[in-house]
């Protein structure tokens, strides 16, 4: 059970019982679930890697490419959103010379999300998400205005 409702639950927590939870049986809600622990944590490499593998258990084989995904349920879209977001994280670790492909990814995931639902990821409709933390959501907007 996700325990993110309840006073002083820590993130980190919450993580490793989805951890548990996926090993016990995956499923892409876990696997964003525990993207945006990590995200939440600081760790957008880790969540880069959950939700690749959210979008492998998706049936999706890729690279992170969204561009060749004709399918995109509720699901994948917040899958393609926390990769937009960890796209944008990770290019600010990287050298100058090499952060614009990483930006050009997460506007792309970004463009691929609003196509399809513009509405639902709009940041008053992400703070009813449970998976969405603020920091999230305040990095998704600073996103869209790009």
């Amino acid at each position: 059970q996700w325990i993110a409702g309840e006073q002083g639950a820590k993130v980190e927590t919450a993580r490793q019982l989805w951890d548990k939870s996926a090993q016990a049986e995956p499923t892409p809600t876990k696997y964003n679930a525990i993207g945006f622990a990590y995200y939440s944590e600081g760790k957008p490499d880790r969540a880069e890697q959950a939700w690749l593998t959210a979008l492998r258990s998706l049936g999706t084989v890729t690279n992170g490419q969204a561009t060749s995904d004709p399918e995109l349920p509720p699901e994948k879209l917040t899958t393609y959103a926390g990769l937009a977001l960890a796209a944008i994280k990770l290019a600010e670790q990287q050298p100058i010379s090499q952060q614009g492909t990483s930006q050009k990814e997460a506007i792309e995931h970004r463009q691929l999300v609003l196509e399809r639902d513009r509405d639902g990821f709009q940041p008053e409709a992400l703070r009813k998400n449970w998976m969405w933390s603020e920091t999230a959501i305040r990095d998704w907007e600073k996103l869209l205005k790009r």
